[in-house]
C-alpha cells in the first residue's frame, strides 16, 4: 500500500529533485514550480501544454530533461468531497498503470480545497493505486509501497502531520483488507485460513472470538453446519469486537463467509465456478470494517460476526428435499443446495440477535445472482424493515461514494416462501429472487431494525471500477465508516417500521 506521503506548502521557486511523475489537479494559477529531472517548470505551463495535446495523459519531454516525464493533468469539474475522492482515484489509477519512484501531486491555487478534501483525494488515490492481487513469479506491476508521494499546495492551512494522515491510511488499509481477502483463491483462504487471518488482526482494541464446530454444534447452528457437512474443511463463526466497549452493542454486522461455493449437490455450471472464491465478500467487508472502526480514539458499539464454511458436493452433503431445523427452532425445506448463503446467515443472525441484543442488525452477503440482473455492478441491493435505518445506510453510501439502492419487501414475497412440509422453504422461485432471499433472512432477526445488503454485483466485477482494478473491490467498508458518523450524530431514527 502507498504509505510514503508528505503534504506540504511549496512557495514560488521551490523545487524537488528526481521527480518521475507529476500529477496536476487544477493548476492554471499555481504559485510554485516543480523540478523535473533537474529542470524547473511551472505547473501552469505543464497544464497548458497538456491541454494542447490530443492525449493529456501521455509522457512529455520537458526541455533539458534527460528522458520523458509523465505529466497527468486531471480536470476537476465539481469540488465536493466525493469529487476529490474520485479525482484522487483517477490519479491512483495512473500510478497503478506504471511503476514510478518519486511522484508529485500538485494542487493548483485555483482549487477551493480544505483538509477534508485533501484527505478524500488521498484516500481515493491510495485505494486506486493498489494493483490486483497477483501470484505471478515475474510480476512487473507497479508496487505502491515503493512510491514516494509529495503533495504540493500553496495554502498554509493544508499541511498534514503524520498523525493527521493516519486516519486516511487506516481507511485505505481497511478497504484493501476486504479487497485482498475477497480476491484470494480458495486454496489460499479457506475457513481455517480466514479464521487465522482474523486472529492475526487481534490487538489492544480489536478482540476476536472463535466458535469451532464443537461449539457450533452445542449452540445449535444446524443450518450453517448443514452447508458445511459436504466439505472436509472446518466450519467457524468468528466474532470481532471492540475490547474497550461496554454494555450491549448498538449495531451488529453479519457477514456471509462461504469461502468456496460449488453449489453443493445442486452443482453450479463449470463456467460459473472459478469466481466462487469471492462468495465470502460479505465476511471480508465486516472484517475490514471492524478493523477500521476499532482504530477510533473512542470505543464503538459495533460487533461483527461472520460464518465461515465451504459448500461442496459429497456423500455427506445436505440434499434438496431435506428439512432442517435452524438454530432459531424454525424448520426449513431445502429446495436448492446452491442457495446456501441464507442458511449460514440465518443462524448467525439468530445467534447475534439473541447473544448480543443489539439495537440494529445489518448483514452483508453476495447472496443472489438476481441482484446483478436487477442492479448491475453499480449498486448494492438494500432490503430493510426500517425506513430510518435505510435512510442512514443510503446517506452513508452516498457520502462514501459507494452505490446502494433500496428495494421493496412485500407480503407476496413472504407468501412465496411458504412450505407445505416446513415452516418456510429456502427459496421462493425465480421471480423476485433477491427479495424472497431477503424475506427469508427477515424470519431470523426478531423484533428489531434490520437491513440486508446483497453485494453480489458490487463486491466483485469483471471490469475496472473508479477505485479498483477488475475483480474484488472492498465495497462497503467506507460506507460503514460513514454510517458510524450518521448514527452517532443522531441524524436518523432506526426503529422498526
Amino acid at each position: 500500500m502507498l504509505e510514503k506521503i508528505q503534504v506540504k506548502k511549496s512557495d514560488a521557486g521551490d523545487a524537488l529533485k528526481g521527480v518521475d511523475c507529476l500529477l496536476m489537479i487544477g493548476g492554471e494559477k499555481s504559485g510554485f514550480d516543480v523540478s523535473l529531472k533537474g529542470v524547473t517548470v511551472e505547473p501552469s505551463a505543464c497544464w497548458q501544454a497538456a491541454q494542447r495535446e490530443k492525449d493529456p495523459v501521455k509522457d512529455f519531454m520537458i526541455a533539458g530533461a534527460d528522458k520523458p516525464v509523465a505529466i497527468h493533468c486531471l480536470p476537476l469539474k465539481k469540488q465536493g468531497e466525493t469529487d476529490y475522492q474520485r479525482i484522487g482515484a483517477a490519479a491512483g489509477t495512473r500510478l497503478r498503470a506504471k511503476p514510478y519512484g518519486s511522484v508529485v501531486l500538485a494542487l493548483g491555487d485555483d482549487l477551493e480545497i480544505d483538509k477534508d478534501a485533501v484527505a478524500a483525494l488521498l484516500r481515493g488515490l491510495i485505494i486506486a493505486a493498489e494493483p490486483k492481487l497477483s501470484y505471478k513469479k515475474d510480476d512487473k506491476a507497479a508496487k505502491p509501497d515503493d512510491i514516494e508521494l509529495t503533495v504540493l499546495h500553496g495554502n498554509d492551512a493544508l499541511s498534514f502531520t503524520k498523525k493527521q494522515l493516519k486516519p486516511v491510511l487506516e481507511t485505505a488499509r481497511a478497504v484493501l483488507i476486504a479487497r485482498t481477502l475477497t480476491a484470494m483463491p480458495a486454496n489460499h483462504l479457506g475457513p481455517e485460513e480466514f479464521k487465522d487471518y482474523c486472529l492475526g488482526l487481534e490487538d489492544d482494541t480489536l478482540g476476536v472470538r472463535v466458535l469451532d464446530r464443537k461449539e457450533l454444534t452445542k449452540q445449535g447452528f444446524r443450518g450453517l453446519l448443514a452447508v458445511a457437512q459436504g466439505s472436509e474443511q472446518p466450519a467457524y463463526v468468528v466474532e470481532l469486537f471492540d475490547k474497550r466497549a461496554k454494555g450491549k452493542p448498538d449495531v451488529s454486522l453479519i457477514g456471509k463467509g462461504v469461502c468456496f461455493d460449488s453449489g453443493g449437490l445442486s452443482l453450479k455450471p463449470a463456467t460459473s465456478m472459478p469466481e466462487m472464491n469471492m462468495d465470502m465478500a460479505g465476511a471480508a467487508t465486516v472484517v475490514g470494517a471492524m478493523w477500521l472502526l476499532t482504530r477510533a480514539a473512542k470505543p464503538v458499539g459495533y460487533v461483527g460476526s461472520i460464518g465461515l464454511v465451504e459448500n461442496m458436493p459429497s456423500g455427506t452433503a445436505y440434499r434438496p428435499g431435506d428439512v432442517l431445523e435452524m438454530r432459531s427452532g424454525k424448520t426449513v425445506e431445502i429446495l436448492n443446495t446452491d442457495a446456501e448463503g441464507r442458511l449460514v446467515l440465518a443462524d448467525v443472525l439468530d445467534w447475534s440477535a439473541k447473544e448480543h441484543e443489539p439495537k440494529v442488525l445489518i448483514d452483508f452477503a453476495t447472496l443472489t445472482g438476481a441482484i446483478i440482473i436487477g442492479l448491475g455492478h453499480d449498486d448494492a441491493g438494500l432490503f430493510s424493515n426500517s425506513d430510518g435505518l435505510s435512510e442512514a445506510l443510503l446517506s452513508a453510501a452516498k457520502a462514501a461514494d459507494e452505490g446502494m439502492w433500496r428495494l421493496p419487501l412485500h407480503d407476496s414475497h413472504r407468501k412465496a416462501i411458504e412450505s407445505q412440509v416446513a415452516d418456510i422453504k429456502q427459496t421462493g422461485g425465480r421471480a423476485s429472487g433477491s427479495a424472497t432471499a431477503a424475506t427469508f433472512l427477515g424470519e431470523f432477526v426478531g423484533d428489531r431494525p434490520w437491513a440486508h445488503l446483497d453485494i453480489a454485483g458490487v463486491a466483485f466485477t469483471d471490469k475496472d471500477t473508479v477505485y479498483s482494478p477488475s475483480g474484488a473491490t472492498g465495497w462497503g467498508v467506507m460506507m460503514l465508516e460513514r454510517l458510524v458518523e450518521t448514527l452517532s450524530a443522531g441524524k436518523v431514527g432506526v426503529d422498526k417500521d
